[in-house]
Parts: C-alpha cells; structure tokens; sequence
C-alpha cells in the first residue's frame, strides 16, 4: 500500500477481455473493469464494471464504504466480481455506439 492507498482491477470482469491494445481498447470508449480503491484511512470506493455515464442497465456505480476489516470489502466485492464476470460484452459494445448508452456524455481529460 502506498502513500495514496491500494488500488486493484479485477481483470476477470467482462468474461476477462482485454480492455487495452492490441485489441481495440475497450477503456478509450468509456468501458471499465471492477475497480477498488482502499485509502491509508481505510475508506474505499468501488466502481462496478460497465460503461462511464452509461445507461442505467450498463452505467458504473462507485460506491463508497468504510470497511472495518478485510472480509468485509471482500464480501462487498464479492457479488460485484461474479457480475462483472457475466456482462455480455455483445450487448455492452452494442450499447455504446449504438443503443442507449451512446447518448451519454463523454468525459474527456484535458490533453493541455
């Protein structure tokens, strides 16, 4: 752990598809893995797996919790694991340019 906490990336969401290059990068069009942060303060925030601003059936959650020990974020994690295994990433890369999700605002960084 350092200075900023622990993060981790349950790489086994969306059946385990690389979301980064060589494949089309799944991440540049707003699709995310189940991701934890833990703080030194033991606060975390989870952002489930799906679509950045997507529609309510894709959309990522982030949800806020002060576990008081580790099993606790893990039983947390542990129905969301199990979920982002299972998305049909048919229908989610369907979703994005062409179904509900594709009416989202896009969130870009600043590239100055």
């Amino acid at each position: 752990m350092g200075e900023d906490g622990m993060h981790a990336v349950y790489v086994r969401s969306l059946s385990g598809v690389d979301l980064a290059p060589p494949r089309v990068s799944l991440e540049g069009i707003g699709i995310g893995y189940l991701w934890c942060r833990v703080a030194p303060s033991g606060q975390a925030w989870i952002d489930t797996c799906g679509v950045i601003n997507g529609c309510p059936h894709h959309g990522i959650d982030t949800m806020e919790i002060r576990p008081s020990h580790i099993d606790e974020l893990s039983a947390a994690l542990s129905p969301l694991e199990a979920a982002a295994r299972i998305i049909d990433v048919r229908d989610l890369c369907y979703c994005v340019p062409a179904g509900p999700c594709s009416y989202r605002p896009i969130i870009r960084e600043d590239s100055s």
